[in-house]
């Protein structure tokens, strides 16, 4: 879960470890490259505007070799 907001990340990362899933959390662009090298998830939830990268460099980061797929999604939001 990378995103720069503490409550989205709160929200989303509760949602998941509820549902059973492990969850890492950053929060700047550069972390979640170190992290995804690390941790080789099988999902990022990617916010697009991070403060130190855009979201579109972190997921076009080279990452490690995987032997399993991998999907990734983004999206955006704007007050009503």
């Amino acid at each position: 879960m990378v995103d720069d907001e503490p409550s989205i990340v709160d929200a989303v990362a509760t949602a998941l470890r509820y549902e059973g899933f492990d969850v890492r959390e950053e929060g700047t662009g550069r972390g979640a490259i170190a992290a995804v090298t690390e941790f080789d998830p099988d999902l990022v939830v990617l916010d697009w505007m991070l403060p130190d990268l855009e979201g579109i460099e972190v997921a076009r980061a080279p990452r490690p070799e995987r032997t399993s797929p991998s999907a990734s999604s983004a999206s955006t939001a704007t007050p009503s």
